[in-house]
């Protein structure tokens, strides 16, 4: 079942912050039953799940990016919820976040301990770290040249849930431990990126919650201006 834009912009922050949550959870029981699935040499399943826990990883960072956007500003993401393709476009986005996240370095930031005070700071120093344009054509490069993973994400997908024929009969097994092993190494270049901020937003306490997310809207707001959007 889908779940409509219509259904999502209008949400108060806490209702949203609570798919957050549960888009993420869901997204590590995908992870962690592809895991075990693998023990078990279910290849072609395996994969399959892999791919569907980046589709909800997706989801759950989606929903934080309209969290922290004026109500106003929420429609850029409504191709994300009403696309007729919805998963090419999760795997679009898990194409773009991989390149931007490699940027940005989440990592070494979280790791390197900045103190960050007022929300003119933080927007400041993401623009330092992020060069929105060379991203963009680092993605554009990558969808022209077809080769990337992400590009044949969908279609792994379904090769591993479905019996198909095409001149002669195809089945969801033909997924062997290489694909898999290739499955794993990409989505999880995305997941551990993706996690480590996912993790420290969860983890937020109700009495927080005001304070701290007023302060990433604010932050949004200067990043979104310098950066001309």
């Amino acid at each position: 079942m889908k779940t409509k834009f219509e259904n999502i912009k209008s949400l108060p922050d806490k209702v949203i912050f609570e798919g957050i949550k549960h888009c993420f959870n869901n997204s590590s029981d995908l992870f962690s039953s592809a895991l075990a699935l693998k023990r078990n040499k279910k290849y072609n399943t395996a994969t399959s799940l892999l791919i569907l826990s980046i589709e909800e990883l997706m989801s759950s960072l989606v929903l934080f990016y309209i969290l922290i956007l004026d109500p106003d500003k929420r429609d850029k993401f409504r191709y994300f919820f009403n696309s007729t393709d919805i998963h090419k476009c999760k795997h679009d986005f898990a194409l773009f976040m991989n390149e931007y996240l490699k940027m940005l370095n989440i990592n070494k930031i979280i790791k390197s301990n900045v103190e960050i005070n007022d929300p003119r700071d933080l927007s400041a120093f993401l623009s330092k770290k992020i060069e929105l344009q060379k991203v963009l054509k680092k993605v554009e490069t990558e969808k022209k040249t077809f080769n990337n993973w992400f590009l044949q994400a969908n279609e792994k997908k379904n090769a591993g849930l479905y019996v198909v024929y095409n001149d002669k009969w195809h089945l969801p097994q033909r997924i062997n431990e290489k694909v898999f092993l290739k499955a794993l190494k990409e989505t999880k270049s995305v997941r551990d990126k993706v996690s480590i901020l996912l993790k420290v937003l969860i983890s937020i306490e109700d009495k927080d919650f005001d304070n701290i997310f007023n302060f990433m809207k604010q932050a949004m707001t200067y990043f979104e201006s310098e950066a001309g959007e």
